[in-house]
Protein backbone atom coordinates (compact mmCIF):
# COMPACT_ATOMS: atom_id res chain seq x y z
CA UNK A 1 0.00 0.00 0.00
CA UNK A 2 3.11 2.50 0.61
CA UNK A 3 4.36 1.89 -2.40
CA UNK A 4 1.52 2.47 -4.57
CA UNK A 5 1.01 5.88 -2.28
CA UNK A 6 4.99 6.97 -3.37
CA UNK A 7 4.44 6.23 -6.73
CA UNK A 8 1.39 7.56 -7.08
CA UNK A 9 2.74 10.82 -5.82
CA UNK A 10 6.03 10.14 -7.74
CA UNK A 11 3.88 10.16 -11.16
CA UNK A 12 1.50 13.61 -9.83
CA UNK A 13 4.50 15.52 -9.62
CA UNK A 14 6.98 14.89 -12.24
CA UNK A 15 7.19 15.70 -15.65
CA UNK A 16 4.72 13.48 -18.11
CA UNK A 17 7.22 11.29 -20.24
CA UNK A 18 4.07 8.18 -21.27
CA UNK A 19 0.81 9.10 -21.44
CA UNK A 20 -2.50 6.75 -21.96
CA UNK A 21 -5.64 7.93 -23.75
CA UNK A 22 -8.73 7.82 -21.55
CA UNK A 23 -11.81 7.59 -23.75
CA UNK A 24 -14.17 5.78 -21.38
CA UNK A 25 -14.65 5.72 -17.36
CA UNK A 26 -13.92 2.20 -17.56
CA UNK A 27 -10.46 2.98 -19.16
CA UNK A 28 -10.30 5.56 -15.85
CA UNK A 29 -10.88 2.92 -13.62
CA UNK A 30 -8.69 0.48 -14.99
CA UNK A 31 -5.92 3.18 -14.94
CA UNK A 32 -7.33 4.48 -11.48
CA UNK A 33 -3.88 4.02 -10.05
CA UNK A 34 -2.35 6.86 -12.11
CA UNK A 35 -2.90 10.35 -11.89
CA UNK A 36 -4.39 12.24 -14.68
CA UNK A 37 -3.48 15.15 -17.54
CA UNK A 38 -6.47 17.14 -18.01
CA UNK A 39 -6.25 20.56 -20.44
CA UNK A 40 -2.87 20.67 -19.44
CA UNK A 41 -2.75 20.04 -15.82
CA UNK A 42 -2.22 17.16 -13.64
CA UNK A 43 -5.34 16.13 -11.85
CA UNK A 44 -5.59 13.72 -8.97
CA UNK A 45 -8.98 12.02 -7.27
CA UNK A 46 -9.98 13.80 -3.64
CA UNK A 47 -7.43 12.27 -1.07
CA UNK A 48 -6.67 8.81 -1.60
CA UNK A 49 -9.72 7.60 -2.71
CA UNK A 50 -8.63 6.30 -5.64
CA UNK A 51 -7.33 3.44 -3.60
CA UNK A 52 -11.20 2.89 -2.82
CA UNK A 53 -12.90 3.65 -6.36
CA UNK A 54 -15.70 1.23 -6.84
CA UNK A 55 -15.92 -0.15 -10.39
CA UNK A 56 -19.58 0.72 -10.26
CA UNK A 57 -19.00 4.61 -9.35
CA UNK A 58 -20.63 6.65 -12.21
CA UNK A 59 -18.48 9.58 -11.35
CA UNK A 60 -14.87 10.50 -9.25
CA UNK A 61 -14.75 14.02 -7.92
CA UNK A 62 -10.79 15.55 -9.04
CA UNK A 63 -8.85 17.77 -7.56
CA UNK A 64 -5.07 19.75 -8.59
CA UNK A 65 -2.40 19.23 -6.54
CA UNK A 66 -2.94 22.35 -4.94
CA UNK A 67 -6.11 20.80 -3.16
CA UNK A 68 -8.43 22.61 -5.57
CA UNK A 69 -11.80 20.85 -6.60
CA UNK A 70 -11.49 20.90 -10.23
CA UNK A 71 -14.89 19.05 -10.41
CA UNK A 72 -16.52 15.92 -11.40
CA UNK A 73 -15.14 13.02 -13.85
CA UNK A 74 -17.84 11.47 -15.72
CA UNK A 75 -18.24 9.32 -18.65
CA UNK A 76 -21.01 9.34 -21.48
CA UNK A 77 -21.97 8.61 -24.77
CA UNK A 78 -21.14 11.46 -27.40
CA UNK A 79 -23.18 9.77 -30.39
CA UNK A 80 -24.19 6.05 -31.51
CA UNK A 81 -24.78 4.87 -35.20
CA UNK A 82 -26.54 1.80 -36.41
CA UNK A 83 -23.72 -0.74 -37.94
CA UNK A 84 -24.30 -4.63 -39.27
CA UNK A 85 -24.15 -5.64 -35.72
CA UNK A 86 -26.16 -3.32 -33.95
CA UNK A 87 -25.82 -0.13 -32.70
CA UNK A 88 -22.42 1.39 -31.93
CA UNK A 89 -21.45 3.92 -29.48
CA UNK A 90 -18.53 7.05 -29.41
CA UNK A 91 -17.63 7.31 -25.70
CA UNK A 92 -16.46 10.32 -24.43
CA UNK A 93 -15.29 12.15 -21.23
CA UNK A 94 -16.83 14.67 -19.37
CA UNK A 95 -16.06 17.54 -16.43
CA UNK A 96 -19.09 18.83 -14.48
CA UNK A 97 -18.99 21.49 -11.80
CA UNK A 98 -21.57 19.06 -9.98
CA UNK A 99 -22.54 14.87 -9.71
CA UNK A 100 -26.01 15.42 -11.57
CA UNK A 101 -24.61 18.07 -14.54
CA UNK A 102 -23.36 16.87 -17.73
CA UNK A 103 -20.74 19.90 -18.03
CA UNK A 104 -18.09 19.96 -20.77
CA UNK A 105 -16.03 17.29 -22.88
CA UNK A 106 -12.21 17.05 -21.84
CA UNK A 107 -9.32 15.10 -23.34
CA UNK A 108 -7.97 12.73 -20.69
CA UNK A 109 -4.86 11.26 -20.34
CA UNK A 110 -3.46 8.29 -17.49
CA UNK A 111 0.37 9.97 -16.52
CA UNK A 112 2.18 6.38 -16.66
CA UNK A 113 5.58 7.57 -17.05
CA UNK A 114 7.22 10.23 -15.91
CA UNK A 115 11.04 11.95 -16.58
Amino acid sequence: MKRKIRRYRKLSTGRPKKLIDIRTFRDAWRYRDYPFLINGEITCVTGNQWLWWHCNDEYKQLSTLNGESLGYLKGDVIRSRKCYSGWFYYWGMYLADSPSALGKRVKVFAVVEVY
